[in-house]
Parts: structure tokens; C-alpha cells; sequence
């Protein structure tokens, strides 16, 4: 018969009911990590989110293993320079580039072009390639005056990924036409083809590797402190790189102590969840570790559930980008959509929209961008979200979204602010029901006649506020309820 140590398991139970409950640490996390040199809108993000009920004492831990110059504001690191030696200007080119001919040969095979550390090219070498994943800004960006990849540049990378065991590796910098100049017409359309293709380069590729100036800093392999450093750094903030994780069959993060795979950051990331929350986990969980665990296992990819338009939004809500277009033209390879040159913003939005119906109509209580101009209840962009409400579908009409909806009147709007209206609202559950109604920045800015139509509305008893939940003055919640602000 076994035997079992029953003073062990009663502490065990009893540790596990006397699980801590942290509280919220906003404040001291953003002045904390701006003290850091994390960037405001960076630090903002974290504090709310990822980072919300960390300490002081453990963010020093994994800042403790991070080398940066005092005081260097941390969005501005640059993870590669040219060292200037003449070690090779004798006998080769500084800069490497593909000639246009090696580009649409790529094109036409709808290939991945690669490099190796001599600057030779090739599509889909015999051995496989990998491909780079990467914020232009750091160092590795298409050179200004159309002229490639310095040498040097390239044999640091190899430096770097040759212990891997890598001899062949694929970047946008060099395998797409483009830069901050403004690109021909033919360019315009191989660049759009490669687009097209990046899907599959992604797919294929042996592994993704991710340079982040912060995690390059970081003497560690701790999956937990190199999850901090990401989530600090730009290359989270940058909208291809969204797609470049996504689609990547294998991923590894290079910190300056070796590398780590992207799974195991996500793994550690779940179990410390768990061990914190149990299954519980993935609700609002007031821990350390849910939040930031959620973050991360949202980017991993996931062949059996697939990507979800609710999932891209949720992704790319705190992304931004150079050229405004990516902010619709970074999503395509997601969802293997056809990208058209000739497409602008709006274009592109309605295009996600038409081939992602049922869940585009889940996305109506997301909120912070200006509403698209087709549909008109969708959010123009992702960037900029503030809140992530995700609801069942309704159906997608001609002249709207039909779902149920929770609707309450709005009697009055008692006071006015510059950023919020304070309604008073009809109710069967209380005398008086008032509400405040937060708008978002981009509406105040660009579309402040919508707030004065809803004040007509209201005027003119035709304005109501719609919810998927109930109001309940006796919630004590800790987000706010997100609804919609109509006319009748």
C-alpha cells in the first residue's frame, strides 16, 4: 500500500488557499520604468498590462542583467554599427545588395532570397534559410540611398548566427525593394508580389530569429526576464514584426548570453500562470503572471486554433509603423490575403473586413481609432486601441451590424468635458443611473462633430448607449463596461 505524507499535502492545500492576492502597482511601475529610459507611451502600456502587479524589487531583476549606457533613452538603442575598418575595402564592395534581376527571379518563383556572409544570393537554398525579425531603426534597416546592406553590418549578423549553426539567411532590407525613397512603379509591384509571398517565406523558414536591441543587451537566458525585455522593447511595437512572429513555425530571441526559443519564453511564462492562478489564469487574474503570459501566448503560433481578426486586433493595438499603409498592409500575410499596390489604407481595411465577415462584426466594442468608413461600426486601423471588448458575431447588412444588444436611454448629458460626457441615464434597476462616457483622443481631434451629433441625438430624445453586459451601479469591477454611443 503507499503511503502518503499528509502533513505535505495539508501545507500544500493550505498554500494554494492562501494564494497572494497582489494589488495593481500602476504608478510605481511606469515612474520606475521610466526612470529606466522606457519611453512614455511604452511604460503607460506595461503599467496597465503586462507588468501591472510586478514590484520594484523584481523588475530589478531582470534590469540587473541588462547593459545600457546610464541614462540612454531605451527606444533609441542601436543594435548594429559599422565598425570602420578597411579590412575589406580592397577587395570587395562595402555594400551588398541583390541585383533587380536576382529580386524577380524570387518573384517569379515566389521564393525566398537569401544571403550568405560573402553576399552571395540565392532562392531557397538546398540547406534551408532562416529569417530575420527585426526593427529597421536598430541597425539592420534598408539603407537610405538604395545602396544595400553594409558588409560589415552582414558579417556582424553572421557573427551572431553562425553558432547556430545558420549559413544562409533571408531579411526584408535586402530582399524587398524599398527604403524611405520613393519606389518606382515596377518596383512598387515586385515589392507588393514579395508581400504576397512573405506568408510562405515565414512558414518555411528554418526558424525566425528576433533582434531586440534591449534582449542583444541582455546577459541572460531566463525566459521570464527575456519576456520583460521584449515587452519593453520596440520590436514589440512594430506592426510586421507581428506577422513575422505569428507565422513562425520555430522562433528564437538572441540575448548576449546565448539564445532562447520563443516557445519556452511562452511555456515558462503559462506554468508560472498556473502555478500563480491555476486554470483561472487566462480571466482577470490579479497576478504577476497572467497578463504578460496572455501577451506572449497570443503571438505564438497556433496551427490548431489559427489566427482570428480578434486575435490580429488584439495584437497589433499598441504596433505602429513608418508608412501609415502598413498598419492595414502588415495584416495581409496573416491572413494570406492578395495585397494590390494600388490599395491605400481605407482600401486595404475594407478588404480584412470582407474576407474576415463573421469575425470582423465581433470587433464593434473596440475602441480609440476613428470608426473605418466601411463598415462604419469596424475600427479604422488597430493602432491605437484602448479597449479589446471581443463579442459574439452579429450580421454583417448593407446599412449596418443586426445583433442583440443591451440598450439603455440617455435622458441627459449633465456636464462636459473635453474627453468624456457625463450622462444620465434611464433605469429599471435605480432612481437615477448616471454613467461617464471616456471619448477616445482620435475622435476629440479628428472627428468632434460625431460628439455634437450625439448631443443633438440626445436633445432630441433619440440617444442611447448599447453594451453587451448589464449596467450594475453595485459592480465592483475593475475595467469599466465598453458600449456604443448611437442614435435612434
Amino acid at each position: 500500500m503507499a503511503s502518503y505524507n499528509l502533513t505535505t499535502i495539508a501545507d500544500t492545500l493550505q498554500g494554494y488557499q492562501r494564494r497572494e492576492v497582489r494589488q495593481p502597482n500602476n504608478r510605481a511601475v511606469k515612474q520606475y520604468l521610466l526612470n529606466k529610459g522606457v519611453p512614455e507611451a511604452i511604460a503607460q502600456s506595461n503599467s496597465m498590462n503586462e507588468l501591472c502587479y510586478w514590484t520594484e524589487k523584481e523588475l530589478n531583476e531582470a534590469f540587473d542583467n541588462l547593459t545600457v549606457p546610464r541614462g540612454a533613452p531605451l527606444d533609441q538603442l542601436i543594435s548594429f554599427t559599422v565598425r570602420h575598418t578597411q579590412s575589406n575595402s580592397a577587395h570587395a564592395p562595402d555594400f551588398v545588395k541583390p541585383s533587380f534581376e536576382e529580386i524577380q527571379e524570387s518573384v517569379n518563383k515566389m521564393s525566398a532570397l537569401c544571403v550568405n556572409r560573402s553576399g552571395t544570393f540565392c532562392t531557397n537554398p538546398a540547406g534551408g534559410f532562416v529569417a530575420l525579425s527585426h526593427v529597421w531603426s536598430q541597425g539592420l534597416g534598408a539603407d537610405d540611398d538604395n545602396r544595400g546592406l553594409h558588409r560589415d553590418l552582414l558579417h556582424q549578423v553572421f557573427d551572431r548566427v553562425e553558432p547556430l549553426g545558420i549559413k544562409w539567411v533571408w531579411t526584408d532590407s535586402l530582399a524587398i525593394p524599398g527604403g524611405k525613397r520613393t519606389l518606382h512603379f515596377l518596383e512598387e509591384e515586385v515589392k507588393g508580389t514579395i508581400i504576397n509571398a512573405m506568408a510562405n517565406i515565414y512558414r518555411e523558414a528554418r526558424m525566425v530569429l528576433v533582434f531586440d536591441a534591449l534582449c542583444l543587451r541582455l546577459n541572460s537566458t531566463d525566459p521570464i526576464q527575456a519576456a520583460v525585455m521584449l515587452s519593453l522593447g520596440n520590436w514589440l511595437t512594430r506592426m510586421w514584426t507581428y506577422q513575422e512572429i505569428k507565422l513562425a513555425k520555430m522562433a528564437v530571441v538572441l540575448t548576449s548570453k546565448g539564445p532562447i526559443s520563443f516557445s519556452a519564453i511562452c511555456r515558462h511564462l503559462k506554468d508560472k500562470a498556473i502555478i500563480e492562478f491555476g486554470q483561472e489564469w487566462e480571466r482577470d487574474a490579479r497576478g504577476k503572471y497572467p497578463s504578460i503570459a496572455k501577451t506572449f501566448g497570443r503571438l505564438q503560433r497556433n496551427d490548431e486554433l489559427g489566427i482570428s481578426l480578434p486575435d490580429v486586433a488584439i495584437g497589433c493595438g499598441y504596433r505602429d509603423a513608418w508608412d501609415k499603409l502598413d498598419y492595414a498592409r502588415a495584416i495581409f500575410p496573416t491572413f494570406n490575403i492578395e495585397w494590390k499596390s494600388h490599395y491605400n489604407t481605407r482600401q486595404a481595411m475594407r478588404k480584412i473586413y470582407s474576407t474576415q465577415r463573421r469575425h470582423a462584426s465581433r470587433l464593434v466594442l473596440f475602441h480609440g481609432p476613428l470608426r473605418a468608413s466601411y463598415p462604419g461600426w469596424a475600427p479604422a486601423v488597430f493602432n491605437g486601441l484602448k479597449d479589446c471588448k471581443i463579442i459574439e458575431p452579429g450580421t454583417w447588412k448593407i446599412r449596418g451590424l443586426q445583433r442583440a444588444w443591451l440598450t439603455t436611454k440617455v435622458k441627459f448629458i449633465f456636464e462636459r468635458e473635453a474627453d468624456r460626457l457625463y450622462l444620465a441615464l434611464e433605469s429599471d434597476h435605480a432612481a437615477q443611473c448616471q454613467s461617464v462616457a471616456v471619448i477616445s483622443e482620435q475622435t476629440v481631434k479628428r472627428a468632434s462633430d460625431s460628439i455634437s451629433l450625439f448631443e443633438e441625438a440626445v436633445r432630441d430624445g433619440n440617444g442611447y448607449l448599447l453594451t453587451d453586459e448589464r449596467l450594475d451601479a453595485n459592480d465592483n469591477r475593475r475595467f469599466s463596461i465598453v458600449g456604443l454611443l448611437v442614435e435612434r
